[in-house]
């Protein structure tokens, strides 16, 4: 049975913090509780995790965990 979570966002291109050079095509950031749960690929993700707040990105790269300080 899925994990509910707070929100599930796919993207196109997700590019992790870490490792260094990586980018992970058609993958989804599981997120609950202000805390990135999970990045696995789209269809893995939806098997493992269900949300009401369900964003897909079809064109976009997402940067997880990348914080700006300016």
């Amino acid at each position: 049975m899925p994990r509910s979570v707070d929100t599930l966002i796919e993207a196109r291109w997700i590019v992790p913090v870490e490792p260094n050079e990586v980018i992970l095509d058609n993958h989804a950031v599981a997120i609950n509780d202000g805390t990135i749960i999970a990045i696995e690929e789209k269809e893995q993700a939806r098997q493992h995790y269900t949300s009401q707040n369900h964003i897909t990105l079809e064109q976009h790269v997402l940067i997880p965990g990348l914080i700006s300080a300016h």
